[in-house]
């Protein structure tokens, strides 16, 4: 019995080993760092680190954004991270990805609480060995309120 049990642990680690090197050059990795840098922006000098992960449309929307644009998107508005969960992905050609994911947040204002899911689907293209996010499209956004009248 101690042996399954041993044997399972290994066959778990490997897993995860095999998973976490497998996600160090990804569009899910570059999504997911992508993500937890834009919730932990403190200031709008920090736009050329998600310009990092960025390339194409996404790239040339976020170079557009002056800084009180940029702050009033990604430090301004009280927002808490929840979950990122990828729903599909696909290889769509050499060098080119898509994953399609929901991204869930908190918004915090004085009068309400809102728990934002947005549904998205984002193509990833490989320059110069990185995966970078391309293109990024809304298709659902569901929003749950709740204020001193929710029950």
């Amino acid at each position: 019995m101690f042996r399954n049990a041993l044997a399972v642990l290994i066959l778990v680690g490997a897993i995860g080993c095999s998973t976490k090197s497998q996600m160090k050059d990804s569009p899910q990795k570059t999504l997911s760092d992508y993500v937890s840098r834009s919730f932990a922006i403190k200031n709008p000098e920090e736009k050329r680190t998600l310009l990092e992960f960025t390339t194409g449309k996404v790239k040339s929307t976020l170079e557009k954004l002056d800084d009180g644009s940029f702050k009033a998107h990604f430090i301004d508005k009280k927002r808490e991270f929840i979950s990122l969960k990828v729903k599909d992905e696909r290889a769509l050609g050499e060098g080119k990805f898509s994953v399609t994911y929901e991204l869930t947040y908190l918004t915090k204002s004085s009068e309400s609480e809102n728990k934002i899911t947005n549904k998205k689907h984002a193509v990833f293209v490989k320059e110069d060995g990185k995966w970078l996010i391309s293109e990024v499209q809304n298709l659902k956004t569901f929003i749950e309120h709740e204020n001193e009248m929710s029950l």
